[in-house]
């Protein structure tokens, strides 16, 4: 389901592809209540690649910086979980469609993970160093003020 055609709010993407090798990520959450968007919701993540770290790889959009994350010599993004809410604003022709509302980054040592209640981010490593059968290749971005979709491609 398009999630542009209401109020003309359009419709936005943003793709990283994730098989580059990332200094850090930095979650942007929204730091105050607005007409569609509760106040610390995740509406982005920013990577920072050893390529180049001044300009930086956008997922979302940016609408205000949280904790940044340094990522260890080796660490790998493998995957990406996204928990999702209802929009403040209800519109029953697209009550299929959501926000998200927090993200957990999981590397192959440890799980990053923001939301309203982890504005500053919470980090747990893992015991050990993982090895995944399938790897985040992809990660895109769908937008617009009222909805969200994250979608992830592994290889």
């Amino acid at each position: 389901m398009p999630l542009g055609g209401i109020k003309n709010h359009g419709q936005y993407q943003s793709r990283v592809p994730l098989g580059k090798k990332y200094l850090s990520v930095q979650a942007s959450i929204n730091p105050t209540m607005s007409k569609y968007r509760r106040a610390g919701q995740v509406t982005g993540l920013l990577f920072r690649s050893n390529n180049d770290p001044s300009h930086p790889d956008l997922l979302g959009q940016w609408t205000g910086a949280g904790t940044t994350y340094n990522l260890e010599e080796g660490e790998q993004i493998v995957d990406l979980e996204v928990t999702t809410v209802k929009p403040i604003c209800k519109q029953m022709s697209r009550s299929c469609l959501s926000q998200v509302e927090g993200i957990t980054i999981m590397t192959n040592r440890r799980m990053i993970k923001w939301g309203p209640s982890m504005w500053e981010g919470c980090e747990q490593e893992l015991q050990g160093v993982y090895h995944y059968k399938s790897v985040m290749a992809e990660a895109i971005w769908e937008f617009n003020a009222m909805f969200d979709r994250v979608l992830c491609v592994h290889q």
